[in-house]
């Protein structure tokens, strides 16, 4: 490809005078990227959703009378669950401002999660109901912020 100028001159003086590749490469519209953003994000939150059905099995455990099988419950898998949830979403590399902003809500709501994880087991063998209903209060805020989330993610990605 022809370059304006003297490629000599430009080569000698450390310029580069052109890229093929820059010229070659197929252009990605803001909407694609946006949507690539939202695809990486709704699989980082498919592992947030492991987790909340960790977090119900143990309400239902807890419901039924068995707040020690529900502790041993978030001990043994959900702070695991947790864990990876979250290395999964920081790990994200998102392109666009949109998709930054709610990598970086994801990560924060995932955090969230798994602070609450030991919490909850401590307040499932206290049996003290104040701590219980504190524990359950901020699941059902966290839980809103995973369904806007979810829902946002859900729209850009065109579905």
């Amino acid at each position: 490809m022809a370059c304006a100028g003297t490629l000599a001159g430009l080569i000698s003086a450390g310029f580069v005078a052109c890229h093929d590749k820059d010229e070659t490469a197929p252009k990605v519209s803001a909407d694609d990227e946006k949507r690539r953003d939202a695809d990486s994000l709704a699989s980082a939150l498919e592992a947030d959703d492991a987790l909340d059905r960790l977090l119900k099995q143990a309400d239902d455990l807890s419901s039924k009378g068995s707040d020690t099988a529900a502790a041993a419950l978030l001990d043994d898998k959900a702070q695991g669950a947790a864990t990876d949830a979250l290395a999964r979403a920081e790990a994200l590399e998102a392109k666009t401002a949109w998709g930054k902003e709610h990598k970086d809500r994801l990560v924060k709501l995932i955090g969230d999660r798994k602070a609450e994880v030991p919490r909850y087991a401590a307040a499932l063998r206290s049996g003290d109901f104040e701590a219980r209903l504190d524990v359950l209060q901020k699941q059902v805020e966290q839980e809103k912020r995973a369904l806007d989330l979810a829902n946002e993610i859900r729209a850009a990605k065109g579905g």
